[in-house]
């Protein structure tokens, strides 16, 4: 997968280790990482461009509208109306109560007929799960009070 992504020319990534890897070894979740603007490039360049078949793009396109987890992250405090698709991630907290990641990525169609993406990582964090996804979602509603002029 590594290798794919950064023949795309997506380089601030890093996929080394697969879902399994993490849960046998919690501290594998470094290795696999990226800045929230590379991140946000694939969700664009995947919602604009044809990086792989229709059928797989219309299956993830649906996945992300219809998701139910992280619904008080970016879609937290956005008006009910919006479609919005988003992908969250989340890892485990070690022994210190230290949370690796609580991300969510997504895009956000607006009411004006555009849309945009975007990426909110809180790394590291010893905030509560509920801290953490508000912090997102007052992130994303400001994005939104900016974009949907």
């Amino acid at each position: 997968m590594d290798n794919y992504i950064h023949k795309l020319g997506f380089k601030d990534i890093a996929i080394k280790v697969n879902e399994q890897n993490m849960h046998d070894n919690p501290q594998c979740v470094y290795k696999n990482w990226s800045t929230p603007l590379a991140t946000a490039q694939v969700l664009r360049s995947f919602l604009l461009n044809k990086l792989f078949d229709d059928s797989y793009k219309d299956y993830l396109l649906k996945i992300m509208k219809e998701t139910t987890t992280g619904a008080d992250k970016i879609k937290g405090l956005l008006p009910n109306d919006i479609v919005v698709g988003h992908k969250t991630g989340s890892a485990a907290r070690n022994e210190s109560g230290l949370k690796a990641g609580d991300n969510d990525l997504g895009f956000v169609y607006l009411p004006i007929g555009r849309f945009y993406v975007i990426a909110v990582f809180v790394k590291d964090s010893k905030e509560d799960d509920q801290t953490n996804a508000q912090i997102i979602a007052q992130i994303s509603k400001l994005v939104y009070d900016y974009e949907k002029e």
